[in-house]
């Protein structure tokens, strides 16, 4: 049985959005794309999930906590539920990156077990896994999971 999405998208962005069940342990909320224009940005923005952007190619920045954070290509960066978040893509190397958007108890736990830092680099894998997905179908809960867990075994331990 395939999974009923909702596809948003345009030229160089595309969302993917997933039906899900809160009272599940973990589950995806959506994935997707977006290759910015020069210093494009989103926020402050709170939302109510774990939200993991890789980074295909150039570069930004993620400010939270009075903190700013630059980060590029090969880096990865997560937001956590709850927290108020802007970022932004350089004027001059804009950056491309995909994301997927999860949540659930387990997720904490799993996050946890997964994440040092709030933003690591990660093994191309990863990156792999999230562009193949964006423009896949998913035939169940499990199929889509699977893929949560080798983005998430993708990121570097440091």
């Amino acid at each position: 049985m395939r999974l009923s999405i909702t596809v948003r998208e345009k030229e160089n962005f595309k969302n993917v959005f997933f039906p899900f069940d809160v009272s599940q342990p973990i589950y995806v909320c959506d994935i997707g794309y977006h290759k910015t224009p020069p210093k494009h940005t989103f926020g402050p923005a709170i939302r109510p999930y774990y939200l993991l952007h890789l980074i295909e190619s150039g570069k930004g920045v993620i400010k939270r906590n009075g903190e700013t954070t630059h980060l590029s290509a090969g880096q990865a960066f997560l937001i956590r539920p709850d927290e108020i978040t802007t970022y932004a893509a350089d004027e001059k190397e804009p950056w491309t990156y995909y994301w997927i958007a999860f949540n659930g108890p387990f997720a904490t736990t799993l996050v946890k077990q997964c994440i040092q830092k709030l933003h690591m680099p990660y093994l191309k894998s990863g990156l792999i896994t999230l562009k193949t997905a964006v423009n896949r179908e998913f035939d169940g809960t499990v199929s889509l999971l699977n893929m949560l867990f080798e983005v998430l075994n993708a990121l570097a331990k440091e």
